[in-house]
């Protein structure tokens, strides 16, 4: 471990690399691997999606003030879920914040498992999108689509996981780290995606395809959605 984590970050760790170090055994029989990692995966979404359910009376009275369903993905992943310090992370709305269909996020906070994949030896990009990425949309919609909220509407979360595949020729780009020093993540509002699946698919382009935030050119595509 290093001697820089403090004890709260060091259990932190130490919990996550328990949970993946599993898929470290040598030799396991054909089909082992992925039944373990789609168990970790399952592990982590149940978690996730069953503090939403457990807490939802009291998450919904803080939240009920964020008029979008963005802010309100937002601010219940970062600020309630994972206890980050706002000032560990930057975000814009787009294209404003009263209208706001979609926030792009710089996130510089300790991140747990970002420590224990490199404490592994893991490829953390991969198993952070693998086993990470969909629970924490599934966790948002789990609040936003409950059946005690008056106005329903679902969001799509992702992290610039750009080129990682490509890395075997030698490239190392992903907007996360420890590629990059923040992890660049962002929620859009699924009507978007289901009403104008072309902008929708512009705004998502931007987003993963430029490891320096294009806010004008975010800002220009959402403007136009009414």
């Amino acid at each position: 471990m290093l001697e820089t984590y403090t004890p709260e970050q060091q259990r932190a760790v130490e919990e996550k690399i328990k949970l993946f170090e599993k898929l470290k055994e040598k030799d396991l029989p054909d089909g082992e691997w992925s039944d373990r990692i789609h168990a970790i995966k399952n592990e982590i979404w149940r978690k996730r999606t069953g503090y939403v359910k457990e807490n939802f009376v009291e998450l919904n009275e803080k939240l009920k003030k964020y008029k979008t369903p963005v802010e309100r993905a937002f601010r219940l992943v970062f600020f309630e879920y994972m206890k980050i310090d706002p000032k560990d992370v930057e975000f814009e709305f787009f294209p404003n914040k009263r209208r706001a269909k979609a926030i792009f996020i710089r996130s510089h906070n300790f991140c747990p498992y970002q420590h224990a994949f490199k404490e592994l030896g893991f490829n953390s990009v991969w198993y952070c999108e693998f086993a990470l990425g969909k629970s924490i949309e599934s966790m948002a919609n789990e609040f936003l689509l409950h059946p005690e909220q008056n106005k329903k509407s679902s969001v799509v979360f992702g992290r610039n996981y750009k080129d990682y595949r490509t890395r075997e020729l030698g490239q190392t780009e992903a907007g996360i780290r420890p590629y990059e020093d923040e992890c660049q993540e962002y929620f859009i509002e699924r009507s978007l995606q289901l009403h104008d699946p072309i902008r929708y698919k512009a705004i998502e382009r931007v987003f993963k395809t430029n490891l320096k935030i294009p806010y004008k050119e975010a800002k220009r595509i959402v403007s136009y959605y009414p």
